[in-house]
């Protein structure tokens, strides 16, 4: 029976289906996810009504508070176990997930298929190949549209027209799990995607008309390319206009309030202008592309288009033209080569790597003076002020880590990548393969560790989903020689080592700027929260750096870990684990033959031809988004990672022992805690029990059993969980009754 929720709208009830968390796959649970309420879209005291005549909504994403939510901060979201144990019908009327590029899923809203297929014949045979190929289908929230998951590329964030989106990146899609078809995962469908775009670029198509009149009588196209690279510019760095939010409070700092709507269309119309002449737009074509920008935009409004034609646009071009480039003053061209503006975060220093306060600033410039009066009336200021109020200050729209890309990249932000220490060199690399051979004896073990290197000095930029732990019994194997080295062929402020410390450290400045992170000496089994943070680390899509004395920010994370260790219980995990990559070390020191030679090796350009061996690497089936593969090695971490309580767990779970003894797959956290005692004549407590339980993926019902004696226990399936899930409260409750198992409560 599919569940519904009702919103009360001056149109009369309009019902919503509810979630099905059950249905929904595996690789959307992964995402960050939030709720949504669906608000009714009032304007002038009327609602205001889609295309179709249906009412209009706003699905903004809320977070576990209630609160409203951005779409770029991922750490304000919540996990899907989060979303589904807190979710209320009373008060929430969905969930959604955010999308972002580097978990590279595409998600598919079609709005009103029915009225679709009519615009798009098509599109129903399209429909249906994709249905019956397995690609994740669903219904919406309304049961008018359909949304579609699959693993692909987009180009930009996303594709709009009419009634059929594609999205990618800093996107909220709702998820229902009402699901059409065989779906059994979210599976590979750039074809799909490319039918879709192929599908909504032919003429004929809902897309608005291109201009082709320039100001004037003479008929000149926009660039086509431009209109693209604007739009995704836009949606980006100023989102606030972009999305037609001029009345709405600011997201952020950086953002402007606007008088009126007329105020933002110009000011939208003026940054569309210069990134158009900044990007290279011919001159004849600037005002048409500009145009054609402006209205994919939330502020354009059909009847405002030709004010927007004549009059905004003209201006803008004008104030370019106005606005030629002056030679940058000597004194801010030197100050511009160590510090820059960051938009909405401070003044950033890029020879050290971080943010510095305003008075720092100020007071480090204090003893150099600029005239800015004349030889008569001198009025002396220091350089610091003068920076700070200049025209040509470097300025960005953030931080971004950009292989091959300008100082200043595509997007405006500043490139803080600053490439390799050494220079590619064939040179020998025997003792580094030795080494390595030393290390990981298991061929197909060491071919997943080099592919692992090798694929991160090929892209930089990449986030890896999975981290290295090495670990040995003796120090002195020569793990930390193998790492450092291979961490070394970046630039220094692109690596680090750290120790134990940094797993209770508050500041986080040495995640800064980092593509490789060495934890040397790792040990996180003595503390939950440590392990926790140190699982963060890895799969974070974003770092949050705090550093003593500057701003916070956040940064995307690129870091790809590595975590050695002398214990054979070195990092917290069990085997539902997906992060980590385990391999033991040799059981004895290396040979110092063996660390001479490589030494040796350092020192004579080996990092050289390391480099050109690592580019060279054929790592083309690599995935460094894919779970880490289960080692033997990992398989014993797990093992010293439990409990005792853990282990007899496990071996009744694997057994099945106490099904057969109770003669039911149901059970109560005090009959397992009972049974605890009886087999080791241990007391455990039923909290433990319960975390116990939940560490080992065995699902708790969601609705407590009924007993005849009046009590409500909650109970854990461990086996059959939908036929249990699906009984009421009463038939769980006659289950428990009728159990030859007497000798301890359920009770």
């Amino acid at each position: 029976m599919i569940e519904t929720t009702s919103v009360k709208t001056q149109m009369g009830q309009i019902e919503f289906l509810l979630p099905s968390f059950n249905a929904i796959p595996e690789a959307l649970r992964t995402l960050p996810y939030a709720f949504w309420v669906a608000d009714p879209v009032i304007k002038d005291g009327e609602q205001r009504l889609k295309p179709n005549g249906r009412p209009s909504f706003n699905k903004a994403p809320r977070g576990l508070r209630g609160f409203l939510i951005s779409k770029k901060l991922p750490s304000e979201w919540a996990t899907f176990s989060q979303v589904r144990e807190a979710f209320d019908p009373q008060v929430h009327t969905g969930v959604g997930v955010l999308l972002s590029a580097k978990d590279g899923i595409v998600g598919i809203d079609l709005d009103d298929v029915a009225d679709l297929k009519k615009q798009y014949p098509d599109l129903e045979p399209m429909l249906r190949k994709a249905i019956g190929s397995g690609i994740y289908c669903e219904k919406s929230p309304s049961s008018k549209g359909l949304r579609l998951f699959v693993s692909a590329k987009l180009p930009g964030r996303g594709q709009h027209v009419g009634g059929i989106e594609l999205y990618s990146d800093v996107a909220f899609l709702t998820v229902t799990g009402q699901t059409l078809g065989d779906n059994g995962g979210i599976i590979e469908g750039q074809w799909f995607v490319d039918e879709l775009l192929h599908l909504i670029s032919r003429p004929g198509g809902n897309r608005r008309p291109i201009c082709t009149k320039k100001i004037g009588e003479e008929s000149v196209p926009s660039e086509a390319g431009m209109v693209l690279e604007l739009s995704e510019w836009a949606a980006k760095y100023v989102c606030q206009l972009w999305e037609g939010r001029w009345d709405k409070p600011r997201n952020s700092i950086a953002e402007k309030e606007y008088l009126s709507q007329s105020e933002a269309d110009m000011a939208l119309v003026g940054r569309l202008a210069r990134e158009a002449a900044e990007r290279g737009c011919s001159e004849a074509a600037l005002a048409a592309t500009i145009f054609d920008t402006f209205t994919l935009s939330g502020l354009y409004r059909e009847e405002k288009r030709i004010q927007i034609k004549r009059y905004a646009i003209p201006k803008a071009i004008e104030s370019l033209e106005q606005c030629t480039p002056a030679k940058i003053p000597k004194e801010i061209a030197e100050v511009n080569e160590r510090f820059a503006l960051i938009e909405g975060v401070g003044i950033y220093d890029r020879q050290h790597g971080h943010y510095v306060k305003v008075e720092q600033f100020r007071l480090l410039y204090a003893n150099k003076l600029i005239n800015l009066g004349t030889p008569e009336k001198p009025r002396w200021i220091d350089l610091g002020s003068v920076w700070l109020r200049a025209e040509h200050r470097a300025q960005y729209v953030g931080l971004e880590m950009g292989p091959g890309d300008e100082e200043r990249t595509k997007s405006g932000a500043l490139n803080t990548y600053q490439g390799f220490s050494v220079e590619p060199q064939n040179t020998d690399i025997g003792p580094f393969l030795a080494l390595t051979k030393w290390l990981v004896p298991d061929e197909r073990d060491r071919h997943y560790l080099l592919s692992w290197l090798a694929y991160k000095v090929q892209h930089p930029a990449v986030r890896y989903s999975s981290a290295v732990v090495m670990w040995s019994v003796v120090q002195g194997v020569g793990k930390n020689l193998l790492f450092e080295a291979w961490a070394s062929l970046f630039h220094k402020k692109h690596w680090k080592v750290v120790g134990q410390e940094v797993f209770s450290d508050q500041f986080t400045e040495w995640q800064h700027l980092k593509l490789v992170v060495i934890a040397d000496e790792v040990s996180s089994t003595s503390s939950r929260m440590v392990a926790d943070r140190l699982k963060g680390w890895v799969t974070a899509n974003e770092n949050q750096i705090n550093s003593k004395g500057s701003p916070k920010f956040s940064e995307p994370n690129l870091t790809s870990y590595v975590f050695l260790s002398n214990h054979a219980d070195a990092v917290f995990m069990n085997e539902h684990d997906r992060r980590f990559w385990v391999v033991e070390g040799p059981r004895e020191r290396a040979p110092e033959q063996l660390t001479r030679g490589f030494g040796e090796w350092l020192e004579n350009d080996g990092l050289g031809g390391l480099l050109s061996y690592l580019l060279d690497f054929d790592a083309s089936s690599f995935n460094p988004r894919a779970p880490a593969p289960m080692t033997f090695s990992k398989q014993e971490m797990i093992e010293d990672n439990k409990s005792d309580l853990e282990r007899w767990l496990s071996g009744i779970l694997h057994s099945g022992d106490l099904s057969a003894t109770l003669g039911r797959d149901l059970v109560t956290v005090e009959e397992m805690t009972a049974r605890y005692l009886q087999n080791t004549g241990n007391k455990t407590s039923t909290k433990a029990m319960n975390g116990a339980l939940s560490r080992s993926k065995v699902r708790r019902l969601s609705k407590q059993a009924l007993c005849k004696t009046g009590l409500r226990p909650r109970v854990y399936a461990l086996g059959n969980h939908d036929i249990y899930e699906g009984m009421t409260g009463t038939q769980l409750g006659e289950v428990l009754d009728n159990s030859p198992f007497k000798k301890g409560p359920y009770i």
